[in-house]
């Protein structure tokens, strides 16, 4: 899967706005965004057509995983976000207890199954355990803004 992002500066926006913007790489472990911001992730990959063929899977669901930094805990008050498909519609929403993102809909009969999202990420504070303090998010990174000065 490659991943790139985008982040919003200000208040959320729409779909339609936020994929005409130019994404930039990032990685797995990367940091993101600052208190209450808003990133929005493009993701995407080829799924190997022997997967969906082999015997020892017959039974098994082939999902992808989409982890924000969740820290556990309960399913608020920390990173969350809304997965999207490239047409602008809603696939869920993805918090701690609930980040897979079953893919039997999203694959063709092609050969190589290719999937694509966009997620939008909201960087909540977990103000719940950690009270008005940074999140402590491993994909968070070090932002300085004009406003009030923090690292997540």
């Amino acid at each position: 899967m490659s991943v790139s992002r985008w982040e919003a500066s200000g208040e959320p926006v729409t779909f339609k706005e936020a994929v005409a913007h130019e994404f930039e790489p990032t990685s797995v472990g990367d940091n993101w965004s600052f208190p209450w911001g808003t990133t929005w992730f493009h993701i995407s990959g080829t799924i190997p057509a022997h997967w969906l063929h082999r015997a020892d899977l017959a039974n098994q669901r082939i999902e992808l995983a989409i982890d924000l930094g969740f820290q556990g805990g309960g399913p608020g008050f920390q990173a969350e976000g809304t997965v999207y498909r490239p047409d602008g519609t809603v696939v869920k929403g993805i918090e701690p207890r609930n980040l897979n993102i079953p893919l039997e809909g999203e694959l063709s009969d092609a050969a190589e199954h290719h999937v694509e999202f966009y997620v939008e990420a909201a960087s909540n504070p977990d103000i719940a355990s950690f009270g008005w303090g940074p999140l402590p998010c491993l994909l968070a990174r070090e932002r300085r803004p004009a406003r009030s000065p923090s690292i997540v």
